[in-house]
Formats: structure tokens, sequence, C-alpha cells
């Protein structure tokens, strides 16, 4: 999604996040591909946003426990 990695260019995780779920919020009852299309949207701005300290901090990790989970394939 050329258009989610422009955006995340242009602002940090939280910003990503923030215009990521406002784009899902937008999707119709009947609109069957709009989550997965925001979905990918926002991932591929997460991959490129600026870092947010703490951003995932009390996040669960992948494993079930706290700690720092990846967000769109990178360590935090």
């Amino acid at each position: 999604m050329a258009e989610g990695a422009a955006f995340g260019e242009t602002t940090d995780l939280s910003g990503c996040l923030r215009e990521g779920l406002a784009v899902q919020a937008t999707c119709g009852d009947f609109e069957v591909m709009c989550p997965g299309m925001s979905h990918a949207w926002t991932q591929a701005g997460l991959s490129v946003a600026a870092q947010v300290e703490g951003f995932c901090d009390g996040v669960p990790g992948q494993g079930g426990g706290h700690g720092h989970g990846p967000v769109a394939g990178r360590s935090l």
C-alpha cells in the first residue's frame, strides 16, 4: 500500500496508528474488503513511520507474556 507508506514517512507510529483507525472507521457495513485494505494501509505506514519512545510499553508480546512485540515486522 504505497499510500499508507507515503503517509507513514510523514508521521510517527502514533500518528500512523491514529490515521489508520480513522481510515478503518470509514468502512461501511457492506464493504467487505475495506477492513483488510485499511489494515494493510496501516501496516505499510507503521513499517516506515518514525519511532515513538514507549509506543508498545505494556502491550503483551506474541508469546502471551508482557513485553515489546514487533510492529509491522520491526523490533522497537
